[in-house]
């Protein structure tokens, strides 16, 4: 259990928490706050949630691994539904004489 710990600590860290709020997580206390950005190594991306409550949690199929929870949800299936619901909302951007980016425009002689 303890190279588990060490790996979900890793993981705490690399999404942005400080060393005490991961070691208050790794007690078993849940951390709550009205706002927090968590950084997605997978994604390369920062994302917002708002009125959080996170929490270490055993996998439901593994009970020797361990998993971080955001609001009940595992925080790398949050990851990834964010990161689905912005690729929804991107649209292409215009360029100074209104061509997409990635196509020329221009007058020809």
């Amino acid at each position: 259990m303890m190279k588990e710990q060490i790996r979900i600590a890793g993981f705490c860290e690399k999404i942005g928490l400080a060393f005490e709020s991961i070691k208050k997580l790794l007690n078993g206390i849940t951390l709550t706050s009205k706002a927090f950005k968590f950084y997605s190594p997978e994604h390369n991306q920062h994302f917002e949630a708002k009125d959080i409550q996170l929490k270490i949690e055993k996998e439901p199929d593994s009970p020797e691994k361990l998993r971080l929870n955001l609001n009940g949800e595992n925080i790398k299936d949050w990851f990834n539904r964010k990161h689905q619901e912005l690729q929804k909302t991107i649209t292409p951007k215009l360029g100074n004489n209104g061509a997409k980016l990635g196509e020329k425009r221009g007058f020809r002689i």
